[in-house]
């Protein structure tokens, strides 16, 4: 699992588009991946649809580690669409925060990044070690670091004081199955994949 979460850091090695779309295994897409329904027109260029939620802390210590206020969960966010250069500044970022010394560089900060999501775990929130979470360090990342480059929608964001604007319904294109029936709606309806299929 770690490994999975470490390569998808260098996602920009593999591929020269200018968008780079993240997915899990496990996840299942619900309607076709139109364009209309994962950018938003900018300025310049096409603005990435990032959705995510402010009701459930899933992967806290995850964000807590890089040193941001946990704002929404973004595991939930599939194909995460993500600008080519983030990847890169995402590293740099992490490289800031963890390094030591000067010749430090991602893949020898990415070991201290686990330790502090493990004291994080431990220490402050008083939980079992966490694990680390693609989704949610990178959503976070993006929503502090190059916010004005996605569009956000973020179910339930007037908990956590999201502005109006990042609070937009979407369509979904995908929906992550292990995630299904945490959302409020279906805990209402006391539906969870066992009465979808019974």
């Amino acid at each position: 699992m770690i490994e999975k979460e470490w390569s998808e850091c260098w996602a920009d090695n593999f591929s020269t588009a200018d968008y780079i779309a993240v997915t899990d295994s496990d996840v299942v897409f619900t309607s076709f991946v139109l364009p209309s329904l994962i950018f938003e027109p900018g300025p310049s260029k096409p603005r990435p649809i990032v959705m995510g939620h402010s009701e459930l802390e899933v992967f806290l210590a995850t964000v807590l580690a890089l040193r941001l206020v946990w704002v929404a969960e973004f595991m939930d966010n599939f194909p995460l669409v993500i600008h080519r250069p983030h990847f890169g500044s995402f590293r740099q970022v992490l490289v800031l925060l963890y390094g030591k010394q000067p010749s430090d560089d991602f893949d020898s900060v990415f070991v201290p990044y686990l330790k502090g999501i493990w004291v994080e775990s431990e220490k402050r929130l008083e939980k079992e070690p966490e694990t680390i979470c693609f989704h949610s360090m990178m959503g976070s990342f993006l929503y502090f670091q190059h916010q004005d480059w996605y569009a956000w929608s973020i179910r339930h964001g007037w908990i956590r004081s999201v502005p109006l604007e990042h609070t937009c319904p979407r369509l979904r294109v995908a929906h992550h199955v292990p995630y299904w029936g945490m959302e409020n709606w279906s805990r209402g309806c006391k539906l969870g994949l066992r009465g979808l299929f019974s």
